[in-house]
């Protein structure tokens, strides 16, 4: 009997001991196999791993979750973020579930408006506020979940900083570096509905000529708009003149689409700077010209997009028109172009301003873009530059050219306008 206790004893002292180990491990080496021998125990396990193990996870999650927030990520930004990163289908369904129940847990007077709105249009499942939501979600999978949230505990503790647009949880106005553009307000603007009206035109027709004139007195339109209100307010500017948003930017050929962004934000009195390592770009101007340039982009982006598609359909599996080096030369020409007829429209509409109203429009817009780029310093101290290559497809640097504007240019354009810096966020 003696030598049964003993026995009994030592097996006891053994399953102490993997029990201490497996919560030293965490996660590193996936939880124990269902069913592994511990007992009657084994009924309050999450896939074998013990339910208090589980319960660290949690607290770690949502203790690297306020950080983040602290750290100025969005909600839609950061499971944007996990499902480029990760590409792990429960890994995104995990932080879905993790930022609905950190909501669920926040008192409504503590959050932003446009917090709780971005919160209401990802469509996150209402979920209780309490604990041990990490170990349901794991046990209602008949799989092993482990990997996937090891990677997710790695991918949200490596995130680094943005500039926070919008006040966190808990937070309050005075703890924003600058406010988000609010673009649900700018709706009912008349100038914005007919740009949008025009850039949808841009966008629908099947001929090229019709989408370019589109564009182009979409642009116009704001440039207009955007000069008479500097011209009203002069060369002061209030508190809280500056608003930014930010803008994805998605695969393939991010940094020649974030050339286009920042070619746009540019040519419409606004500054970009690309997050590379987030594939998104902050955008810093007025509410009306941050409005006008998500939706010029977005358009001139899609319009990119049909022509390289069209040219695709056209050929052959294997043909030079479904290259990476003739897509990546053909958008970045495209931008280039766009960027010269944007200027040239802005330099015209100016003119046309000065020659009606005899006011000087120059020096009122060259201070608010002091403004911006004082902003841009505060916001992001120094910045790098980065060279975006052209690509080395002579007949894609053509094709480009001609979709933003028909006319045809020579080859040596490559050879002249090979690269543009793309300011980069530190």
């Amino acid at each position: 009997m003696g030598t049964n206790n003993k026995a009994r004893r030592a097996a006891k002292a053994r399953r102490r001991a993997k029990q201490v180990a497996q919560r030293r491990a965490g996660l590193q080496q996936g939880p124990a196999p269902h069913g592994s021998g511990n007992g009657p125990d084994d009924t309050a396990h999450a896939r074998g791993v013990p339910t208090d193990m589980w319960a660290e996870h949690e607290d770690d999650l949502h203790r690297i979750l306020v950080a983040i927030w602290a750290g100025g990520w969005q909600p839609a930004e950061l499971i944007r973020e996990v499902q480029r990163s990760t590409k792990r289908p429960k890994a995104v369904e995990l932080v879905r579930r993790l930022i609905a129940v950190d909501h669920a847990r926040r008192l409504p007077q503590t959050l932003h408006p446009l917090w709780q709105a971005q919160v209401d249009s990802l469509g996150l499942t209402d979920t209780r506020a309490g604990a041990g939501w990490l170990a349901d979600e794991l046990r209602r999978s008949s799989q092993d979940h482990a990997a996937d949230l090891r990677i997710l505990l790695l991918t949200l503790q490596m995130l680094g900083p943005l500039p926070r647009l919008i006040p966190p949880p808990g937070g309050s106005a005075t703890d924003v570096d600058i406010a988000q553009a609010d673009n649900n307000s700018q709706q009912s603007d008349p100038v914005l509905e007919r740009v949008r009206a025009l850039l949808a035109q841009a966008e629908s027709t099947n001929y090229p000529a019709e989408a370019e004139a589109f564009t182009a007195k979409a642009h116009e339109l704001m440039t207009r708009h955007a000069i008479d209100a500097a011209l009203i307010e002069g060369t002061t500017t209030s508190a809280g003149w500056a608003t930014a948003v930010r803008i994805a930017v998605d695969d393939p050929y991010v940094e020649t689409k974030s050339l286009l962004l920042h070619i746009v934000a540019k040519n419409s009195r606004c500054r970009a700077v690309f997050h590379g390592r987030y594939a998104v770009s902050t955008v810093i101007g007025t509410s009306d010209d941050l409005a006008a340039v998500q939706l010029l982009f977005t358009s001139l982006l899609l319009q990119a997009q049909q022509a390289l598609l069209a040219e695709g359909d056209a050929v052959q599996a294997g043909a030079r028109q479904r290259s990476r080096a003739y897509r990546t030369s053909f958008l970045f020409a495209y931008a280039n172009r766009i960027g010269e007829r944007l200027a040239e429209v802005s330099a015209s509409t100016a003119a046309d301003v000065e020659s009606t109203t005899g006011a000087s429009v120059l020096p009122v817009l060259a201070q608010r873009l002091e403004v911006l780029d004082r902003t841009i310093e505060d916001l992001f101290g120094p910045l790098t530059h980065s060279r975006v290559s052209a690509g080395r497809d002579p007949v894609g640097w053509d094709s480009g050219r001609r979709a933003a504007d028909r006319a045809h240019l020579g080859d040596a354009d490559l050879a002249a306008g090979g690269q543009q810096p793309l300011a980069l966020a530190g």
